[in-house]
């Protein structure tokens, strides 16, 4: 949060000033300040409170402001959104459906550009044979080895073997 103008003269007895061009003023008095940025039609806005003396620059608040919202869309709109997908598998899946899983999971994270859960649920006496069950997963990952690496190695949550695969990395 920045100060201006009155809040400054209010928690600060001398300031570091810049004019609107970028150039140095110098160390003076906040009131001062203050009464030279509303001569020239300005506000007076502390930059960086932390430092001794603390730095001010005489600037249109209104535009600042806006400018500052305008770089924080312009930076939410160009960062990369990763989603994360889910497969689910049985212990019991055969092998040609197990390829079947492994395209859709390719399709995933080559098309979409998303990350894959693979989540393994052992159901009943199944929890007994969770070796077998992540056999299973490891068998899932080697046919996904040429597009997808592993991000989360193999872990059980409850009665879920899981794993996240990412894109690989070239």
């Amino acid at each position: 949060m920045e100060l201006v103008n009155q809040e400054i003269t209010q928690k600060f007895k001398t300031v570091l000033c810049i004019d609107e061009n970028g150039t140095q003023i110098g160390t003076i008095p906040a009131n001062a300040a203050l009464a030279k940025a509303g001569e020239r039609g300005l506000d007076l806005v502390c930059v960086a409170p932390k430092v001794n003396p603390p730095v001010c620059k005489f600037l249109d608040y209104g535009k600042y402001k806006f400018e500052q919202r305008k770089k924080e869309k312009e930076i939410k709109k160009n960062s990369i959104k990763v989603e994360t997908s889910e497969i689910q598998l049985t212990y019991t899946i055969a092998d040609h459906d197990l390829q079947t899983k492994a395209n859709t999971c390719k399709r995933l994270i080559n098309e979409k550009g998303n990350m894959v859960r693979v989540v393994l649920r052992l159901r009943g006496r199944e929890v007994n044979m969770s070796n077998l069950a992540k056999e299973k997963v490891k068998k899932f990952i080697l046919l996904c080895d040429e597009f997808a690496q592993i991000k989360k190695d193999i872990f059980m949550e409850g009665r879920d073997i899981k794993v996240i695969l990412e894109k690989k990395k070239q």
